[in-house]
């Protein structure tokens, strides 16, 4: 057991799957979508880092409350779960994959 947990850890894989945190945190208010959702760790110390979509007029305050809504729920939901880094996007109309910046 020992071994087959270290080698999880030292193998970098993932802890959660993607799509069920994804689930979970579109369930929050004010998401409009979440992307390269990373989970990492050991048994009991888990993290998870994420790309979170919010409305592109969103006040920062606001997105930010969102944020830590969406730790709070990770954290809750997932006992092992000990740190959640929430990297805020505005959400666009944009082609997916597009590099093209908005300009006024």
């Amino acid at each position: 057991m020992i071994i087959k947990e270290g080698s999880r850890v030292l193998l970098d894989m993932s802890r959660i799957e993607e799509e069920e945190i994804c689930n979970l945190v579109m369930t929050v208010e004010g998401v409009k979508g979440c992307h390269k959702i990373r989970t990492r760790g050991s048994m009991g110390d888990f993290k998870i880092d994420m790309h979170l979509l919010v409305q592109s007029d969103m006040p920062l305050d606001d997105a930010h409350l969102i944020a830590h809504k969406v730790s709070k729920k990770l954290k809750g939901e997932y006992k092992d779960v000990s740190d959640v880094v929430v990297h805020l996007e505005p959400s666009s109309q944009r082609p997916q994959g597009s590099n093209s910046k908005k300009t006024s």
